[in-house]
């Protein structure tokens, strides 16, 4: 008899295993489904020449073996990194692109520059959060603005983490971590936490807002606009396109 209860029990007990293992992944493609939106490489959007401007390359690392390291812990499918310079005024444009299924929303939100450029010797100075930069009788969607200084050189940060069109935020300081982060990170972004992604960062060695009204940096925004749909559409609420900090 007790053999045949602890059988009965096992039988069951698989049943509704694979019935919870099968109904979430029916709830998962439901409301979750995989979708690429980026069809062209990230340089195809981004002009090289803009008028008054002098653009060149930046490596992801400075050296072959490094590159490999960082390319490997980054998991990302496109990158572009250029340094546009204009006098004594350098911008430099970061935009790292993530395919769905290729890497957890977590991972991709600990790499920013309170963090990496922090852990590499750099002193966060100024944190500005949920800044909506004016643009084209509207606004952008919510960057997080920083200034990060190292030995007398200031750089002034503005970066978004985009996820399906929104803005994904999380209170990312040195040491700091969410227990419940893998937890609400399956309902928000379905049981692989790997929807597609995009970061832009915009850097440079003076304020951005004073750089606003060059035309030649209005003509970079204009296009890292259309590649990242950074704009917020016309008559919405620019917090409808944010996700909330998660910690």
């Amino acid at each position: 008899m007790l053999r045949k209860k602890t059988a009965f029990f096992l039988i069951v007990s698989c049943i509704l295993v694979l019935s919870v293992a099968i109904g979430a992944q029916l709830w998962d493609a439901t409301f979750h489904p995989v979708h690429y939106t980026k069809t062209e490489p990230l340089e195809s959007f981004i002009p090289r020449e803009i008028p008054g401007w002098q653009c060149k390359d930046l490596p992801i690392a400075q050296t072959e073996e490094l590159k490999g390291r960082v390319l490997d812990k980054l998991n990302l499918n496109d990158h572009l990194s250029r340094v546009y310079s204009k006098g004594n005024t350098e911008v430099i444009l970061y935009v790292a692109y993530w395919e769905p299924l290729q890497m957890p929303v977590r991972q991709v939100g600990s790499h920013t520059p309170e963090v990496c450029w922090v852990l590499n010797g750099w002193e966060c100075t100024e944190i500005r959060n949920n800044v909506f930069f004016p643009f084209q009788n509207g606004v952008l969607k919510s960057a997080e603005v920083r200034v990060l200084e190292t030995q007398g050189n200031a750089q002034h940060v503005a970066y978004w983490h985009l996820i399906d069109g929104k803005v994904f935020k999380q209170n990312n300081k040195v040491g700091m971590w969410d227990r419940w982060n893998m937890l609400t990170d399956h309902f928000r972004f379905g049981l692989s936490q790997k929807p597609e992604q995009l970061f832009v960062r915009i850097s440079a060695n003076q304020p951005l807002e004073s750089l606003w009204t060059d035309p030649g940096f209005q003509q970079l925004m204009e296009a890292v606009v259309i590649m990242s749909n950074l704009k917020v559409p016309d008559g919405e609420d620019p917090q409808d396109w944010t996700y909330r900090f998660i910690i």
